[in-house]
């Protein structure tokens, strides 16, 4: 189901803590460093951006995966950041998941999610429909029909990336759906988007 694995990590130890944390069950095809943008290149901010700089470098990273999905002609690909953390049992649950996922037609998918707003909409055992915009999404399934979209649209990003994206399950109509309860939580990493804050370690919750 899975035609790809993208980890978007521009820190070497980052990357390395990922890799160490890759369990030995690992239900995906194998992990694909990505950079995200070209940091050689001078980065044209918008003079209306109202998000930080490294939150829209972050989102520029993102883009570039979509790019490269298109690109290589991919159809289903899973993207995570580098601070993702698989939880234990993550194998079993995935298995238990994928048929409900191809029963039903989405846009993507998140595998690991925090809620900012009413719960999801359970629609099955393990697969929940989005009711409001999700934050901490650091795991996400995405189909390209829907990142071809993402693209043309994401020219016109002046905020958070993730609150854009949440304006096509909200307002556009496209299915967005997640996995309830999370496959994937988050380890405590100091960020490169929000400066020297520390995350505590946690499982997002619904």
């Amino acid at each position: 189901m899975i035609d790809a694995a993208y980890v978007l990590s521009i820190d070497e130890g980052r990357w390395e803590r990922f890799v160490e944390s890759i369990p030995a069950d690992w239900p995906f095809p194998a992990a694909e460093r990505f950079h995200g943008y070209d940091e050689s290149a001078p980065i044209d901010y918008p003079a209306d951006l109202r998000t930080t700089r490294a939150m829209y470098r972050a989102g520029l990273g993102l883009v570039a995966i979509w790019r490269d999905v298109i690109d290589r002609g991919l159809e289903t690909v899973l993207v995570l950041e580098d601070d993702a953390a698989p939880v234990a049992d993550l194998a079993l649950r995935w298995r238990a998941t994928v048929d409900e996922l191809a029963a039903i037609d989405w846009g993507w998918c998140y595998l690991g999610w925090q809620s900012i707003g009413r719960r999801p909409e359970n629609i099955g055992a393990n697969v929940a429909r989005l009711r409001s915009p999700l934050i901490r999404s650091h795991a996400i399934v995405f189909r390209r029909h829907t990142l071809e979209m993402l693209v043309e649209a994401s020219a016109a990003w002046r905020s958070s990336f993730d609150h854009n994206m949440a304006r096509f399950h909200m307002v556009d109509g496209v299915d967005v759906v997640c996995i309830n309860p999370p496959l994937f939580g988050v380890r405590r990493e100091r960020s490169t988007t929000i400066g020297d804050g520390i995350q505590k370690p946690k499982q997002w919750k619904g």
